[in-house]
């Protein structure tokens, strides 16, 4: 289960302005929602009938790592659910090089998890927020007379002042959640975005190419696929 490409989150259609901690917290819903069964939270390692399993060593993951590549899948994130887990197993255990020990994962709760991942994501969304309202990414309002503020002083702090819908909208895109009324209709995500996380994803899996491979693959120009990924990872998206 990895963090979703996309989220929604649902507003209603006549609220137009925000505080940062409305914002942070619909932003973190929209990418961890609520939900009910098991996830796998990380692999573990297991010998003979072991079925408690210990923690992977680094040369443990390496051994990992080639089995996937080698399966051609995806270096995995966690938490996943159970369905991608079995992907990894089923390769794992089909690999002539597998390790003598057994595969085994760490499930949880689905809810917990996906509440935990929530805190921490509100958390980082609130400082995102407040750095964008310092260096004018984004125009913070009074609470009372709806105008934007221009006292540095005042956007330090940030606590109290007001976001328009349209910045939200505009600071949404970013981390690839859309703004939908109760109706559902949904503002579109912006390619660039797509095109960047093609790229790190590929990245990740240690293409040489990837500059290369995503440019064909969009139909652009290569200096437009770095613009991407530079203006991506610039917006706190992007890891590898």
């Amino acid at each position: 289960m990895d963090k979703p490409q996309f989220g929604i989150a649902y507003v209603p259609a006549d609220k137009q302005f925000f505080t940062v901690q409305e914002v942070a917290a619909l932003l973190a819903l929209a990418q961890w929602p609520e939900v009910q069964g098991q996830c796998v939270s990380y692999p573990l390692r297991a010998n003979g009938s072991d079925v408690r399993g210990m923690v992977l060593t680094d040369e443990d993951n390496a051994a990992l790592a080639r089995i996937w590549k080698g399966a051609k899948l995806s270096e995995p994130t966690f938490p996943m659910s159970l369905p991608e887990w079995s992907q990894y197993v089923a390769a794992f255990n089909r690999s002539k090089n597998r390790p003598e020990w057994s595969l085994r994962p760490c499930v949880e709760d689905n809810g917990y998890t996906h509440a935990m991942m929530r805190a921490a994501a509100e958390e980082q969304f609130t400082g995102s927020l407040q750095g964008a309202i310092r260096d004018g990414t984004v125009s913070a309002r009074d609470p009372i007379t709806r105008m934007p503020v221009r006292d540095v002083r005042v956007l330090t702090g940030s606590h109290g002042l007001l976001l328009s819908r349209a910045d939200v909208e505009q600071f949404a895109s970013l981390a690839m959640i859309a703004i939908s009324d109760e109706s559902g209709a949904t503002e579109s995500v912006v390619l660039w975005q797509q095109r960047a996380q093609y790229c790190l994803q590929r990245r990740r899996e240690g293409s040489k190419s990837w500059n290369k491979d995503a440019a064909e693959k969009f139909n652009v120009a290569a200096t437009t696929i770095k613009k991407d990924v530079a203006r991506y990872k610039r917006a706190g998206l992007g890891q590898e």
